[in-house]
């Protein structure tokens, strides 16, 4: 778990900078509802399931869209600032794609609209 929650950490903090760079504030009552790590093959999303199942609860496994997503709870969670985040998600890759291994995404849970996030910050160049 430690590797992994620094891996979190820096992905995180990364993430961040590019929001803080261009004055993007996440309020501070919506949540992070998970991360998503990607693997670059069917055996490495093997073999990080079990790593997972160290130290997280397999929350869910289901097939989507030809592929197998797997969902974790962990057993305690990555702390980043105000926000505590306990899930994380690992999708195989989609057949015949390449996959770069690593955090991906986060997706954050909020109480407005994505139209009104566009407006609050309509020159934001998120990548």
């Amino acid at each position: 778990m430690n590797e992994f929650n620094i891996a979190a950490q820096d992905f995180l903090q990364r993430v961040f900078n590019k929001l803080d760079a261009q004055n993007i504030q996440l309020d501070k009552h919506w949540f992070i509802d998970h991360l998503c790590y990607r693997v670059s093959s069917l055996e490495n999303y093997n073999s990080f399931k079990k790593q997972f199942a160290s130290f997280a609860e397999l929350l869910i496994e289901s097939d989507v869209n030809g592929r197998p997503i797997a969902t974790y709870k962990f057993a305690e969670p990555i702390c980043f600032r105000d926000w505590s985040i306990q899930v994380v998600e690992l999708p195989a890759p989609k057949p015949g794609k390449i996959t770069i291994e690593g955090f991906e995404h986060f997706e954050v849970v909020a109480d407005i609209g994505f139209d009104e996030i566009k407006s609050r910050y309509p020159n934001a160049a998120i990548q």
